[in-house]
């Protein structure tokens, strides 16, 4: 009889322990022995080792060539750069109730309605197939039992009977999972959802699927984005267009538009700024969007090179539409939109500003300068306050004064 063996490892130290504890002797820390499969012993008391895979020369290996299958959606596509690669494994994540499901079934309907020749498995260990069905029906999901193109529903927590139930796949065939969290395996103790079941899920997952292929064939910082809408997630074509519905540039101080870059998209959003006579002793500076330093960085910058007396008035920076913004190339548009609050004038329309600055306020060259150009003036932006225009920070802002 198969028997599988399993320890519990420490996540900060690595001690192993043959039974759970709360804390971790060699450590100290609380909770963070998490049982893991080790080994598997035969009838024999044996342990297998190794698989029956050989070694071959390099020469000898076959020359593939990989074509992306299209999930229909673009901005999935995008996302995945370009389509799926067989023998890819892709995570999905997000807060509950964002979309996820909606968008795993919709991508399956695309995919089993483009190529007759693969079967679609969704696996759900948190609703039942009567529930997706009714799902499916909402999203328009057209589906024909007597058709060869269907997609199978697996009501199942229990991630041996997936792996199982991947014999029935054709070799073109998509697994989905929803979600890891659900599945379990007899061989823990560890209740589904705890980290050593959806490791151990995971990684049996992984295996089942990925045989000769990594998963190294798409960007890691690429940006999709879409909009919920009574048939399930909607494209967004422009999504400038959701961060610069409400922005009102040249009537109202402290309003300024920067292009930022999501992978290869630019995209145009608003900065906003509020500058106000502070009432405490230390002034408060408030970021929304953008990190707390670098917000403490550019009124530095803005009080020693231009000469603000920032020091003792209240600073607010919030980028509009609740996307954040990790890249230097906001720098400058921060910039011109605290002193356009603090003289409290306006940019001109159709201005759109880019760029870092530097401790010295010197204004910097960014990435992609042309892309954020033409995208900027594809929307009506002619004006352009960037590296290409202006040296420093102090040129940038006399557009105001």
């Amino acid at each position: 009889m198969v028997k599988r063996l399993s320890k519990y490892v420490c996540q900060q130290c690595g001690f192993e322990s043959t039974g759970w504890l709360g804390k971790c002797p060699n450590c100290g820390s609380w909770n963070s022995l998490v049982e893991t499969v080790t080994q598997v012993q035969n009838r024999d008391n044996k342990v297998r080792r190794g698989g029956a895979t050989k070694p071959i020369r390099l020469g000898e290996v076959e020359k593939k060539k990989f074509e992306r299958v299209s999930t229909g959606i673009g901005e999935l596509d995008r996302v995945l750069g370009g389509g799926l690669v067989p023998g890819q494994v892709v995570l999905v994540a997000g807060e509950p109730g964002i979309g996820k499901s909606t968008l795993l079934l919709q991508a399956a309907d695309q995919i089993n309605k483009s190529d007759t020749r693969s079967k679609v498995l969704y696996v759900s260990g948190e609703e039942s197939a009567e529930q997706i069905a009714l799902r499916a029906e909402r999203l328009d999901v057209k589906v024909k039992v007597s058709s060869k193109q269907e997609i199978y529903l697996l009501a199942e927590t229990d991630v041996d009977e997936v792996i199982n139930q991947l014999e029935n796949l054709s070799d073109k065939g998509l697994l989905i999972v929803d979600s890891i969290q659900t599945m379990a395996t007899e061989d823990l103790t560890g209740v589904s959802g705890s980290v050593g079941q959806v490791r151990e899920c995971a990684a049996r997952i992984v295996q089942a699927v990925v045989r000769t292929v990594k998963n190294r064939f798409g960007p890691t910082d690429e940006t999709g984005v879409f909009e919920m809408g009574e048939k399930g997630l909607q494209e967004s074509k422009n999504p400038s267009s959701l961060f610069l519905a409400e922005q009102r540039q040249g009537t109202i101080s402290g309003s300024v538009i920067t292009c930022l870059m999501e992978g290869t998209r630019p995209i145009l959003v608003e900065v906003q700024a509020l500058v106000v006579p502070s009432q405490l002793a230390m002034p408060r500076r408030v970021a929304s969007g953008i990190d707390f330093a670098k917000l403490q960085l550019l009124v530095a910058v803005l009080t020693r090179r231009l000469g603000l007396p920032l020091g003792t008035h209240d600073v607010f920076v919030n980028i509009a539409g609740g996307i954040r913004i990790d890249e230097p190339a906001v720098d400058l548009a921060i910039v011109v939109a605290i002193a356009s609050a603090f003289y409290d004038k306006p940019l001109p329309k159709n201005t759109v500003v880019f760029g870092e600055v530097g401790l010295l306020g010197e204004v910097r060259p960014i990435r992609f300068m042309e892309k954020r150009a033409k995208e900027s003036k594809r929307l009506g932006f002619e004006v352009i306050i960037g590296p290409g225009q202006v040296k420093v920070a102090s040129e940038a802002v006399k557009s105001i004064r």
